[in-house]
């Protein structure tokens, strides 16, 4: 008996994941596959959605042009989560944090909360 690498699909078909699969002697997989599994291995392709299986071609296709998107943009930047987390721990915050919350504040901090209010407004929030 051996192992082979399965490809686990989202309900849009996009590779989402891989598992693993005893074969028998037969080659057979020794189990029924779930629907959201397929018997081919994903090889090095990034498990997160952003290549989507393609029965006609037999293949794992890019998503680009004329597919929906994997997922919506976030409410707010990484830079503006990082910012209010390093406020949150105030004067424990080492030196170089509370440098670069100073830096975020006079470069970048209007913007990321114009954003963040902007997506509030978006979803009628």
């Amino acid at each position: 008996m051996s192992v082979i690498r399965i490809s686990r699909l989202d309900a849009n078909r996009r590779l989402i994941g891989a598992s693993m699969a005893d074969v028998g002697e037969d080659g057979e997989i020794s189990r029924a596959l779930d629907p959201g599994e397929l018997e081919v291995d994903p090889g090095d392709l990034p498990l997160d959605g952003t290549y989507k299986w393609d029965e006609k071609r037999r293949a794992f296709v890019p998503l680009g042009h004329g597919f929906e998107r994997v997922s919506e943009r976030p409410p707010v930047s990484d830079a503006y989560v990082l910012y209010l987390t390093a406020r949150a721990l105030g004067d424990k915050a080492p030196q170089e944090v509370r440098d670069w919350c100073r830096w975020y504040e006079r470069s970048l901090k209007q913007r990321d909360e114009e954003r963040a209010v902007r997506f509030r407004i978006e979803r009628g929030a």
